[in-house]
């Protein structure tokens, strides 16, 4: 039966499952498709790909850092994505569990065609500690679904992190905290056929989540200088943040 919680602040002292590296069997590897159907479902990549698309430009490359990847769905959908713009759009996946970032590149091997298959490489990193290879230069940074895992002074390091490894700009796309929203995905988690883990997981995820103004607040003390957030359905925030401009030189 539906709890109703307090939404006054976020739970980040409640831990999902997913959070917790010791699942490795078949909890994990189902959990992370009903991320992937609830993302198609509710239109969650669209946003984060006009947005980074603002900070692109035609004529030259594009080097991204995608963020606690999962199975790195967002990555897929956004090279597949580029490749119909007309955009060379390269992305390094991280994702820190050994085990999920397996998930990851068998997903990708499925999910894209031989010629786009080489422009998502996974790394199995913390995003803590991740030194990029001599020669590894990223334009931007996006954070899907992910900065909603970690209190607020660690997201702070975090984003601080990501101004100095992605110096051009940073998307951020994830959930607002809302009591319509944990409702609703309380709701969906249980008409569609998910599994356990994904229904304990996915309305934990709305309530550690942020309103406007906590994102915001986060953002500027890690030091973006401009930044810009927009709402999106279905209770999505998407922040486009730069340290000094919003383009690409």
């Amino acid at each position: 039966m539906l709890s109703w919680p307090a939404f006054d602040q976020r739970a980040v002292h409640e831990e999902e499952i997913m959070d917790d590296f010791s699942v490795v069997d078949d909890r994990l590897e189902t959990a992370l498709r009903d991320i992937r159907i609830t993302n198609w479902l509710l239109g969650g990549y669209g946003p984060s790909h006009r947005a980074l698309r603002r900070f692109m430009k035609p004529a030259r490359p594009h080097h991204i850092l995608d963020l606690g990847s999962g199975s790195a769905d967002y990555p897929a959908h956004l090279v597949r994505w580029a490749d119909a713009q007309g955009l060379d759009v390269r992305v390094d996946a991280l994702e820190a569990n050994p085990v999920t970032a397996d998930h990851a590149r068998a997903y990708l091997d499925q999910a894209l065609p031989g010629r786009l298959r080489p422009r998502v490489r996974v790394i199995t990193d913390d995003v803590f500690t991740y030194t990029p290879d001599q020669g590894t230069r990223y334009d931007l940074a996006h954070a899907g679904l992910f900065l909603h895992h970690f209190p607020d002074a660690e997201l702070i390091a975090l984003l601080k992190r990501m101004h100095t490894l992605c110096p051009h700009g940073l998307v951020i796309n994830d959930l607002h905290r809302h009591p319509v929203a944990y409702a609703s995905i309380w709701l969906l988690a249980r008409l569609l056929p998910t599994s356990p883990m994904y229904q304990h997981d996915a309305p934990l995820s709305v309530r550690r989540a942020f309103t406007q103004d906590e994102l915001m607040r986060v953002v500027h003390r890690a030091g973006y200088a401009s930044a810009e957030i927009t709402w999106h359905w279905a209770f999505r925030w998407v922040v486009q943040a730069h340290p000094t401009r919003p383009a690409l030189p």
